[in-house]
């Protein structure tokens, strides 16, 4: 059983995502994220710790969640699925959805939107890592690396400034496959 750090719920209360958006779609952007974007923050030793201890992370560990990372991958998650949500892929073809009661919104205004949760979401997890580069004796595993680990992710060291990137991002390791959820094949934290 894999561990995520928020629900859909987490999401509908702390983003601009209406709760009429499926659940089951929301789950596969918070994977998504935990996995791309909160463990290149955390990097590996750290991520797992977390992974490992969710639900029952104490002292340290549970401020680090609650106030940092949640609050980052509800954003990271917003952002992997404003697309989406707008449109939807089937075996016939990309389409755009509508309804009687609401337009379809533009392709330009879609990447104005996404751009504007990126910033949120990169202010976000910059602050994730100033508050654990501020307490590194309670995060010694942030500041772990093992030599010759070719799946070890380590920590993003990019610096963010009004959401541009000012050195380039790193990943190492398979991409998550996230087809075919089943929301009871996690434990959330």
């Amino acid at each position: 059983m894999k561990s995520i750090f928020i629900t859909s719920d987490y999401v509908y209360k702390y983003t601009v995502i209406d709760q009429n958006v499926d659940a089951d779609l929301i789950l596969k952007f918070i994977i998504k994220a935990q996995d791309l974007n909160i463990q290149s923050t955390l990097g590996s030793h750290l991520y797992n710790k977390l992974v490992a201890d969710c639900p029952n992370f104490v002292n340290q560990y549970r401020t680090l969640i609650k106030d940092y990372v949640q609050p980052a991958q509800a954003e990271w998650a917003v952002f992997h699925a404003l697309p989406f949500i707008n449109f939807k892929l089937t075996n016939k073809a990309v389409s755009l959805k509508s309804s009687d009661a609401s337009q379809p919104s533009s392709v330009a205004d879609l990447q104005w939107l996404m751009s504007q949760v990126r910033n949120n979401a990169e202010f976000y997890s910059e602050r994730t890592k100033d508050y654990i580069k501020n307490n590194p004796s309670l995060f010694p595993e942030f500041y772990t690396i093992e030599s010759g680990m070719p799946f070890d992710i380590k920590p993003n060291k990019t610096n963010y400034m009004s959401g541009i990137y000012t050195t380039g991002r790193s990943f190492r390791g398979p991409y998550p496959k996230i087809d075919n959820i089943d929301p009871n094949d996690f434990n959330n934290c």
